[in-house]
């Protein structure tokens, strides 16, 4: 049975006003992304996952699920495999004896089953972050991930290298921020954290418990598949 990370409720301290559009994405264990770095322990060193013009290229991170209330973008059939994320990031602080460094970077969801799977055109969204944050275990093995993201405001419907465009205009701006809670596993035993794999769960805000609306995703994924024949 899968292991999944799920997002039970977000309080937001922000000066924000809190959308009632609400989403939730989790990546599992078994379809966790690998991240790909020099060091991840060091200010100014660059991380990413998926093919974001960085080498080596690395595959973009898969969704396991997907949930979204009326007015989001939603999935439909069994097309969830054909979307997937990338993540573009730079190490912005770094406290060693506490075991904690922040990152500032740019999210993005893409449809590479569809051929949609340039970050610079293809994108269907992109959220930017800041102040992720990841806390490491005593023995620098695994750390707990978390941080907002602000996802670009207004409709994309973008054209691919092949002249194709996408069918529906799609918009996740309405439920900002989203939240991302997780777990990366380092390949190392030792505090280089050269690399990993990362699995976790990214939510919209939760206007009241009693709305919370739950999504599975490698990462983050949700469009309505009315494809042109």
């Amino acid at each position: 049975m899968r292991r999944v990370v799920t997002l039970l409720a977000v309080v937001l301290a922000l000066a924000v006003s809190v959308s009632a559009q609400t989403f939730t994405a989790t990546v599992s264990y078994d379809d966790r992304a690998e991240v790909k770095t020099d060091d991840l322990l060091v200010v100014g060193t660059k991380i990413w996952v998926g093919s974001v013009g960085e080498t080596p290229a690395g595959p973009f991170g898969k969704f396991t699920s997907y949930t979204a209330s009326g007015g989001l973008p939603t999935i439909t059939g069994g097309d969830l495999h054909k979307y997937g994320w990338a993540l573009k990031a730079t190490v912005t602080s770094v406290d060693l004896p506490n075991r904690t460094a922040t990152y500032a970077g740019e999210f993005y969801l893409l449809a590479p089953g569809y051929g949609f799977d340039d970050i610079t055109t293809e994108y269907l969204e992109k959220a930017t972050f800041t102040n992720l944050k990841a806390v490491w275990e005593p023995d620098w093995s695994k750390a707990t991930v978390s941080g907002y993201l602000l996802a670009e405001v207004g409709t994309r419907q973008p054209t691919n290298e092949s002249s194709i465009t996408w069918p529906v205009p799609v918009d996740w701006s309405a439920a900002n921020p989203g939240y991302f809670t997780g777990t990366f596993i380092s390949d190392a035993d030792s505090q280089s954290g050269r690399s990993g794999w990362l699995y976790g769960t990214l939510s919209a805000p939760i206007p009241d418990a009693s709305t919370i609306v739950l999504f599975s995703v490698g990462l983050l994924p949700a469009i309505r598949l009315v494809r042109r024949r």
